[in-house]
């Protein structure tokens, strides 16, 4: 059932003119806009004739100044008293575009003031309306008045004061205390609040002894479980999916498809380096006291595979210092060599190295005197750690095993420590 025609005219006349409001609101906004334009162009006016008398001052001052000028002929003298007129004159206008503008910028001012004094209100008084208007369209839908409740509602209505701010409070409070007199209003209250209990305590509601209430909840349950294994397996397969992204990160640093790894950058490639940035040149030295005593120079070029592995090869100069033999006679035998050689490095500094090493010992017979070379194959491995020394150097710090020792006259023990260098 509808409510009266008047009563909608009623509504129909605020709306209208809420939608007048909105027309002044929106047309003193295009005036602002229009004044805020001509204000900006009016700042551009008046800064571009500064800049142009500012100029012009300038090359006047310049001309005045100059003592060619003075010096001049009575012609060109004349101009001077030319120019401070000329000067004047364009100061004059800047001064009166100045006074313009101020005056038109005054005017449009009070005009728009006068057309938007009453602009908060406005706002206001929309806002109001708007927020008036919304849970009265809301009851006219949920509630369904009879005729006589109507009319009686319409002649209640007539007596109120439109431009009131408790306008729709109080059609609230009367829409509210008719609806409550409606029948079918009542029974659909009555309903509700059955439904609600029920929901509640459904079995309760229902019975102990009703068997359709568990059927019903038999697929609910299967459905929970259903659901809850379903989760379980997606959990499983996020945490898959977590170990294999966090396998992936120690490997790689770029992988734009994981189902295709060839094009995955790896975290310690060295691909985008040039070659002649991954030789690495240097050197270490080790002593062996004792008589004879050994002085160790060992040279080094090494080639980085990736950020971990290099490889390279190492050659060898040993000097004996000061050997007296069981005849008397003192000479130094150099010994010489080569290593090949490989590192890992594990972990920051720190490497493991391993090493091949050959060295020749040149050996002087007294009695034919003439040398005779002894070659001597040797494995050294150990670990080592890098410094930072200057910029683009390194020192070097090795503590290796020899495990080849067995008799070896060039090595008194098994463990070799060397101190080098390296770019």
């Amino acid at each position: 059932m509808a409510i009266n025609s008047q009563a909608f005219c009623q509504l129909k006349t605020t709306l209208n003119y809420s939608e007048d409001l909105e027309h002044q609101i929106r047309m003193t906004k295009e005036l602002h806009d229009q004044y805020k334009q001509f204000r900006k162009d009016s700042t551009t006016l008046v800064k571009q004739q500064f800049k142009d008398l500012k100029r012009t001052t300038d090359s006047l001052t310049t001309e005045l100044k100059n003592n060619e000028l003075q010096s001049a002929s009575p012609e060109l003298k004349q101009l001077t008293p030319r120019q401070q007129a000329a000067k004047a004159i364009i100061d004059q206008k800047f001064k009166e575009t100045g006074k313009y503008a101020r005056i038109t910028r005054k005017e449009l001012l009070t005009r728009v003031l006068q057309n938007t004094e009453n602009l908060p209100e406005l706002k206001q008084y929309r806002s109001m309306i708007n927020e008036e208007l919304q849970p009265y369209r809301a009851q006219l839908d949920q509630y369904r008045l009879l005729p006589q409740s109507a009319d009686s509602l319409q002649q209640q209505i007539g007596d109120i004061n439109l431009d009131s701010a408790e306008l729709w409070q109080q059609l609230d409070k009367m829409v509210k205390s008719e609806a409550e007199k409606n029948n079918y209003y009542q029974a659909f209250m009555e309903e509700q609040g059955q439904l609600a209990s029920i929901q509640k305590d459904p079995k309760s509601k229902l019975g102990e002894n009703t068997p359709s209430f568990d059927m019903a909840q038999h697929p609910l349950k299967e459905a929970r479980q259903a659901g809850m294994k379903h989760f379980e397996d997606i959990n499983e397969s996020i945490e898959q999916g977590e170990s294999q992204i966090e396998g992936l990160k120690k490997k790689y640093e770029y992988v734009p498809d994981s189902e295709d790894l060839s094009t995955a950058k790896k975290t310690n490639t060295l691909k985008s380096v040039p070659f002649k940035k991954r030789i690495v040149f240097g050197g270490d030295f080790h002593i062996e006291i004792g008589d004879p005593l050994f002085l160790d120079f060992n040279p080094m070029i090494g080639y980085r595979l990736d950020k971990k592995w290099m490889v390279g090869l190492s050659g060898m100069l040993r000097l004996r210092l000061d050997h007296t033999d069981s005849l008397g006679m003192r000479y130094k035998m150099p010994t010489t060599g080569g290593r090949g050689f490989g590192e890992y490095r594990f972990y920051k500094s720190f490497l493991a190295h391993a090493e091949y090493e050959v060295l020749v010992n040149n050996v002087l017979s007294a009695e034919v005197k003439h040398t005779s070379s002894e070659p001597t194959q040797s494995i050294n491995i150990g670990l080592g750690n890098t410094f930072g020394i200057y910029k683009g150097l390194k020192g070097k710090f090795l503590l290796l095993y020899n495990f080849t020792l067995d008799g070896d006259k060039l090595y008194r023990s098994p463990w070799v420590v060397r101190f080098g260098f390296m770019n």
